[in-house]
């Protein structure tokens, strides 16, 4: 799980509640404030994975999935094994909205591979799935 009690983790929480309430000026501050404040390759991994998601472009995007992953693969394994599913599935759907749909592939069996023997992960590796039966299908 995602650790609550971390200030940087908890100024992407707050940026979600600023999407929800579409106030999306606060969220992007919020995102930069958390991307500022990440001290650790922990924290960094969560804020680009937030900032991906916001994006205007899909090169825009797919540049911080990948600085997310980089990041979670600097830090301890344990503190981010709960975020890897979500991570590889972002990156797999990135690429794929860059064409790069071999390497997208790649990152859905990732994907599936990260989320195993999480339960909570579930959703994430069906989607995976699904992403890998898209790009087999135009690959």
């Amino acid at each position: 799980m995602i650790d609550p009690d971390n200030p940087v983790v908890r100024l992407v929480m707050q940026s979600n509640e600023a999407e929800v309430a579409s106030d999306h000026d606060r969220q992007r501050a919020l995102l930069r404030e958390a991307w500022e404040a990440a001290a650790t390759p922990y924290e960094r991994a969560v804020a680009a994975h937030y900032i991906a998601r916001i994006q205007p472009t899909s090169a825009g995007s797919h540049h911080w999935n990948r600085d997310a992953l980089d990041h979670a693969r600097q830090a301890p394994p344990e503190a981010v094994r709960p975020l890897m599913p979500s991570l590889h599935l972002a990156f797999a759907e990135s690429l794929e909205r860059v064409g790069s749909l071999d390497r997208a592939a790649e990152a859905y069996r990732d994907a599936i591979q990260a989320a195993s023997g999480l339960p909570q992960a579930e959703g994430y590796a069906r989607a995976a799935q699904d992403g890998l039966g898209r790009v087999g299908e135009r690959a």
